[in-house]
């Protein structure tokens, strides 16, 4: 429930940004995020994916890196903004291209069919860090399977090395 309450909050917020006019502004009949055409009644973005990558569609966790951080890996400084752009375009313009960015993008370590980005906690929330804003930044796809992969190591280490309190079998401490 507290997760259903926490979308709720943010997709009002989201709409409340749009209705005040700090959302951006129709392109004349391009969208905001691709310059693609809009068709049917999209005022703003020609796709799902546009919205979603522009940040106004997110709420929670994501939302926040939206709007706290920039496009950009805070790890490798991979500006994943025009990097979603640049594979929108191609996949409008040739099928070919997009093929063959599809496999650049599997051997970089990316999973092409995921967001290009993860919202992650510079401090795991298993380590005691906080689920706020101040705790997140926006990582590529292969920058957070490797540090998830370090929290990981880090906290079975630290899960070995808890002491623990020797008990004698008879029911005394020893």
């Amino acid at each position: 429930m507290k997760a259903r309450a926490e979308w709720d909050k943010g997709a009002a917020l989201a709409y409340a940004r749009v209705r005040r006019g700090l959302a951006p502004a129709p392109n004349a009949g391009a969208c905001s995020w691709c310059d693609a055409p809009l068709t049917g009644r999209r005022k703003r973005w020609c796709s799902d994916p546009c919205g979603i990558s522009a940040g106004w569609a997110f709420a929670g966790p994501r939302g926040w890196v939206s709007e706290v951080h920039d496009a950009r890996c805070a790890k490798c400084g991979l500006d994943l903004a025009s990097l979603a752009v640049a594979l929108h375009r191609i996949r409008r313009d040739s099928h070919e291209g997009y093929s063959s960015m599809l496999v650049v993008l599997r051997r970089a370590g990316f999973d092409p069919t995921r967001s290009l980005w993860e919202a992650d906690h510079v401090l795991a929330l298993a380590l005691r860090g906080e689920n706020r804003p101040e705790n997140l930044q926006r990582l590529c796809q292969p920058c957070h399977t490797r540090k998830t992969a370090e929290d990981a190591a880090l906290i079975a280490k630290r899960r070995r090395m808890k002491p623990t309190k020797a008990v004698h079998r008879f029911g005394g401490e020893a």
